[in-house]
């Protein structure tokens, strides 16, 4: 899937497509996500449950063993007093996406 994702930012492609492949990976290997998506049908992208930050604070919501993130971005945790975490194996992708955003 990452191979996928990183094609779609390089060089652009069905959005649609792209989004939906993504959504069926993450249920398929986030059974932390899959449980809060429920019966949920999905038909378009725009039809995707977004998680509501504050399921980052008590849930780990990775596709991979939470032991195995080499990165954590935790929030402030201001607003409800606990940090909300999101675990990453690493940053290939965010620092891809973030480069091109910049020099678009």
């Amino acid at each position: 899937m990452k191979e996928k994702i990183r094609s779609f930012i390089e060089r652009g492609g069905d959005f649609e497509t792209t989004a939906l492949e993504l959504y069926a990976w993450q249920r398929a290997h986030n059974p932390e996500y899959d449980r809060f998506c429920g019966t949920v049908t999905v038909r378009h992208w725009s039809d995707i449950p977004a998680p509501p930050s504050t399921l980052f604070r008590d849930l780990s919501l990775t596709c991979f063993p939470a032991e195995e993130a080499k990165v954590v971005f935790r929030t402030s945790g201001t607003t409800s007093g606990r940090q909300g975490e999101v675990r990453l194996q690493d940053t290939e992708i965010y620092e891809l996406s973030a480069t091109l955003h910049a020099e678009a």
